[in-house]
């Protein structure tokens, strides 16, 4: 996973010069993936897209029917919803593998 986005983000971090940040980021997403069999941060963005497009769109054809222009409006609303979903999913378990990291 790429940790430059991260860099400055966390405050329990921000004062910290950026190489000392960018080693806790990566042995932070380190701790993340050892703790599953399968690497976690492309599962979930994966699953919840998946997940939210199928709501969504599921949604609207039960509501609406095939019509096609709500069809791409509940497409694109899903990808966003996605969007949003996996990276507060994502920062959050950064920020407990960060804290954890910082207590030891």
């Amino acid at each position: 996973m790429d940790v430059k986005p991260y860099i400055d983000y966390f405050e329990e971090i921000a004062h910290l010069e950026r190489d000392k940040q960018f080693d806790l980021l990566e042995q932070a997403c380190e701790q993340v993936n050892a703790s599953s069999s399968l690497p976690v941060f492309p599962l979930i963005t994966h699953l919840v897209r998946l997940g939210l497009l199928l709501l969504l769109l599921g949604g609207s054809y039960l509501l609406f029917g095939l019509t096609i222009w709500i069809l791409a409006i509940a497409g694109v609303l899903g990808l966003l919803a996605a969007r949003v979903v996996s990276s507060e999913i994502t920062d959050t378990l950064i920020r407990k593998a960060l804290k954890s990291l910082l207590l030891e």
